[in-house]
């Protein structure tokens, strides 16, 4: 009987590991594509900014959305990102939003 409660405990052991890796998986993912996000943010921001004389508007709110939803994916899972994000959104209010 005492070999049979020691193999279910290893067994609940092991599906509690399968169980934090899938977590911790989860969570890589969510970090990646908040890292996605934000570098579709970098390339709105640089398509923004292309000509000094004038700003291409719709490629602000691009990238405030894409900061916005990089941020908001970050959120709990990679703070750095996320602090990055929100940095790279107030500069965007700051120097496209400041004109109108």
């Amino acid at each position: 009987m005492a070999d049979l409660r020691e193999q279910y405990d290893q067994g609940y052991k092991t599906n509690s590991k399968m169980t934090d890796r899938l977590a911790e998986m989860q969570k890589q993912e969510k970090v990646i594509a908040a890292h996605m996000e934000f570098d579709q943010g970098q390339i709105y921001w640089q398509m923004a900014f292309l000509d000094e004389a004038e700003i291409n508007m719709d490629a602000v709110y691009d990238a405030m959305d894409c900061y916005k939803n990089a941020a908001n994916m970050a959120n709990n899972n990679d703070v750095e990102l996320e602090c990055i994000s929100s940095y790279y959104l107030g500069r965007l209010y700051y120097l496209g939003l400041k004109n109108l």
